[in-house]
């Protein structure tokens, strides 16, 4: 069936600058409102004008990115819940009005909705029309079925709410115990000794980091890991293990590069400024790093502490081109630790032990993001078929469910 036969588009509604209000006013959603499976309203544009009601999104709705500059944003879309109800949305996007939205909302979520999208668009203009939506054909199951399939999607969905939920807590935990542990105003029990503040040089060596000449195929492909802030930024835990390019010895000896030994703060000194890890082996890094290697510190406390200074550290950064902080600057960084290095390990222990419980959660929740790709794509062109006697699934664990 096309789309049209079940149902209609709108664009959206269009409104100059001076239509834009501060505070009061209707709110308009955008492209940038699409935040995975909801909206966000952190990003607002207001506009002070008559909105006519079919402008207005409804539960049920299913608002489409229909034009942007970005190819891959065309249509992103979200399902409306009741709490967006009354707001309006602009030109350069488009609602899908049907009586069976939720599932048609699954369908869009596809890669058959996808594939009709690429389809598409053009070699120009990044954009789908509202004609154009309404002529993509799908092969629909019968309403039943559609029920039973939105069923099951729903209880990964759920289910996912939930995980994500918990790992928003365990941060917030984490985030609080990091507050009072690392400041001293909490202390564990056992430990009276007081704390002493002394600059970062005093308990580390600073080393920078350099590139080696990217002309020279001599200096690349070796054996010596070779880091940039990307590597950092896309870690889901403190500990680097691997990078993407590796530098020769031959490389390491012909740069500003500096073999950085394992157990070290790799630490971002521009671009990322904060952003940090911990080398489970030696590594050199490019020139956007000012790395510590500890001397009488735990490198796992001195982590948790720097993850706390990323406010302090843009203070100090300075620059036309981009922001950086100097090496000498960071020797001078103040650090109240305990003069008991047990005490700075037993605090990281804790931290460690929080981290470790956020992170067993990420690996959850993606095992059943990928449970629900599987079951999205499969049941949505009818590869997997939903029994009539389908049984009531448990939301608390649906990877359990057979269908």
């Amino acid at each position: 069936m096309r789309l049209g036969d079940i149902g209609y588009a709108k664009i959206g509604l269009t409104y100059s600058p001076s239509d834009v209000v501060r505070d009061k006013g209707i709110l308009v959603f955008r492209s940038s409102n699409i935040k995975g499976d909801k909206i966000n309203y952190s990003d607002q544009v207001r506009v002070n004008k008559k909105i006519p009601n079919d402008l207005k999104v409804k539960e049920g709705d299913i608002l489409i990115c229909a034009r942007n500059g970005s190819r891959r944003l065309i249509g992103k879309n979200v399902y409306i819940s009741k709490q967006d109800e009354g707001n309006t949305f602009g030109a350069f996007m488009s609602v899908f009005r049907t009586k069976n939205s939720k599932f048609i909302y699954h369908l869009f979520q596809s890669y058959l909705f996808r594939r009709e999208i690429e389809k598409d668009i053009g070699p120009t203009i990044n954009q789908v029309t509202t004609g154009n939506l309404l002529r993509f054909k799908f092969t629909l199951p019968p309403l039943p079925e559609q029920k039973r399939i939105v069923a099951v999607l729903e209880t990964w969905d759920e289910y996912l709410e939930k995980l994500k939920r918990k790992i928003e807590i365990k941060k917030n935990i984490k985030k609080g115990l990091m507050q009072q542990l690392l400041t001293g105003k909490k202390r564990l029990k056992g430990f009276k000794g007081k704390w002493q503040t002394v600059k970062l040089g005093d308990i580390g060596k600073i080393v920078s980091g350099g590139t080696p000449d990217t002309n020279n195929i001599n200096y690349w492909n070796g054996n010596i890991l070779w880091v940039t802030p990307t590597e950092i930024t896309k870690l889901s835990s403190k500990f680097l293990y691997n990078t993407e390019r590796r530098i020769s010895l031959e490389g390491l000896n012909n740069s500003s590069a500096t073999l950085i030994p394992k157990m070290s703060l790799i630490l971002c000194s521009r671009a990322t400024i904060g952003e940090c890890a911990i080398n489970k082996f030696d590594v050199t890094t490019n020139q956007g790093f000012k790395n510590i290697v500890p001397s009488n510190i735990d490198i796992n406390f001195l982590y948790y502490f720097i993850l706390t200074k990323k406010k302090y550290l843009k203070k100090i950064s300075s620059g036309s081109t981009f922001l950086e902080f100097s090496k000498r600057d960071l020797e001078k960084m103040p650090i109240t630790i305990p003069m008991q290095k047990k005490e700075q390990t037993a605090i990281a222990n804790i931290l460690t032990k929080a981290d470790e419980e956020i992170e067993a959660l990420e690996k959850k929740k993606k095992i059943i993001e990928e449970q629900k790709k599987y079951l999205l794509n499969n049941l949505i062109t009818g590869k997997l078929r939903t029994p009539e006697n389908l049984k009531r699934l448990n939301k608390n664990s649906p990877s359990t469910a057979l269908l």
